[in-house]
This record gives C-alpha cells, structure tokens and sequence, in this order.
C-alpha cells in the first residue's frame, strides 16, 4: 500500500506502522529513510525485512523504531473491540447481523 511513489511526496514525515511490515515497502522505505521524505519509521517488532537491512550495516537504521507486538494493546482499543463483540452478538440476535464474510 505504502511504496515509492507515495514516500516520493513525504517531506520528513514520520510513519507508524503498527499492522503489518508488508503494507510499507521496505526498500522504498530505506530510499526514503536516506532521502528525508521520511523522518522516522516505527513498525512492529517482528519487522524481519527491516531487521536484515540493519543487519546489513543500513545507516538510517537509527531512524527505524520497532514497535512491540502488543503496541495496538491500549484500553480505547480494547474498548473498540469489546463494542464490536457485542454489536456482533446483538446484530445477530436481533437477525441482522453485521460483520458477516459473503463470497
């Protein structure tokens, strides 16, 4: 989602990503890490694609910040899931239900 031509437009941004490394294109990251575009990136811990290139001597790798796996673990998003857990259950109860997959 997130690749070289969007970084192009960035000017010293700092972006989280705190979903999935493989939604920020990790080279694109890296030209835009060294460019300035992007000023920082956080991604959550498990950022193996990243992790190599620092391993590799990257020297923007003080810019990149690895977020632990539960960092979306706050109370508003617990909260967030609890509501809709229960909108789930009262959507199918009432015979409406939301959320549902369809092919």
């Amino acid at each position: 989602l997130i690749g070289a031509d969007l970084l192009k437009l960035c000017r010293n941004a700092i972006i989280v990503n705190l979903a999935n490394e493989l939604l920020v294109d990790s080279d694109a990251i890296t030209v835009a890490l060294r460019n300035g575009n992007v000023a920082a990136y956080s991604v959550e811990a498990s950022g193996e694609i990243l992790r190599r290139q620092i391993n590799e001597g990257n020297p923007d790798a003080e810019k990149i910040h690895f977020a632990p796996s539960n960092a979306w673990n706050s109370d508003e998003s617990m909260q967030t899931l609890r509501n809709v857990w229960v909108n789930n259950i009262l959507s199918v109860i009432a015979g409406k239900p939301i959320n549902v997959y369809r092919e």
